[in-house]
């Protein structure tokens, strides 16, 4: 994949006596700075290619200021997960949790979460409940493939997520 992480095909050459592996692009001129990824494998024959994101969303639950979605695997052999926002405050802080849906269905606590900062703590909240909603910060289609924008006051984009950049090795 090169800088924008479009595929680049590249054929591989092995040269027995020097032991040299040489990667050579086929039809385009890309040096090896602007490659980010190399994958190994076939598009369609090997289970473990990945063809960009994989999962599509359906919003769940929804108040003024937490929303769930059930994020759907479009490839076999991926886990349901589930993304949960909370906003935070007036000024668009949001936490955001994703994780799989069995993780997330289960009794107890499997996954570290670290302490949240006396910022956060219930007693902050309870004198500062956001009087604003999460979807004036969070911008996110349903039914799309899963990535979302976060928004600052102003309603300039700070973050996003972009699918076609999520790379799990």
């Amino acid at each position: 994949m090169n800088e924008t992480w479009s595929y680049v095909n590249l054929t591989v050459f092995y040269t027995g006596p020097t032991k040299t592996l040489t990667f050579k692009p086929v039809d385009s001129l890309v040096t090896f700075d602007k490659l980010v990824a190399i994958k190994f494998g076939q598009k369609g024959k090997d289970p473990s290619w990945c063809d960009g994101f994989s999962y599509t969303s359906q919003l769940r639950d929804d108040s003024n200021t937490y929303a769930r979605f059930d994020l759907i695997p479009n490839q076999p052999g991926l886990q349901h997960l589930v993304a949960e926002f909370e906003l935070l405050d007036d000024f668009g802080s949001i936490n955001v949790e994703i994780t799989t849906e069995a993780d997330h269905n289960a009794q107890g606590s499997l996954i570290y979460r670290p302490p949240n900062p006396d910022f956060y703590s219930l007693d902050y909240f309870e004198k500062n409940k956001p009087t604003k909603k999460l979807f004036d910060f969070l911008q996110q289609e349903d039914g799309k493939e899963f990535s979302f924008h976060i928004k600052n006051t102003r309603g300039q984009i700070v973050y996003w997520s972009d699918p076609l950049r999520l790379l799990i090795e």
